[in-house]
Parts: C-alpha cells; structure tokens; sequence
C-alpha cells in the first residue's frame, strides 16, 4: 500500500491548513474536495478558496475586462463584443 493511502482525507486537510492556510486570504474548509494522486510524486490536491479583493487591482481597465469575461453568456452594453 503507497503512504498516500494511508493518509486520511481528513489528514491532508489539516495538512493543507497547517501549510497554507491564511486566515481571509487563504482558506481550507474542513469538508473541501480532496484529489488524490500517485504519480509522478504521491499527495493530494486540496481545494481551498483564495481571496481577491476588488481593491487589490490598481488597472480598471482589467477589472471591466474581468466583468465582462465573467458575463460572456449574458453580455451587457458595457462590454465591448466580438465583431
């Protein structure tokens, strides 16, 4: 049995929290998807939600951009379309 196996889901939760986890900007719920792999390094994917504030992009442009990538099956006339 590979040591991946032998690790609890719960286990690499704590893992990813003790490791990662930043309170308000990176967080790890305790019931988060956990995807384990084997090749080419044992271990697991933990998801985990990161914060991005609308007051961390200095360039409005890119934030529209973001707003209208965001609206694409619902584009309003804020946002430029494709000819």
């Amino acid at each position: 049995m590979s040591a991946t196996m032998e690790i609890t889901n719960s286990r690499f939760r704590q893992l990813a929290k003790d490791l990662y986890q930043d309170e308000g900007r990176i967080e790890i719920d305790d019931n988060a998807i956990v995807s384990r792999g084997v090749e080419p390094v044992e271990g697991a994917y933990v998801q985990a939600w990161v914060w991005v504030g609308v007051e961390d992009e200095d360039d409005d442009e890119a934030v529209q951009t973001d707003k209208c990538a965001d609206n694409i099956l619902h584009p309003t006339d804020s946002c430029p379309t494709e000819a």
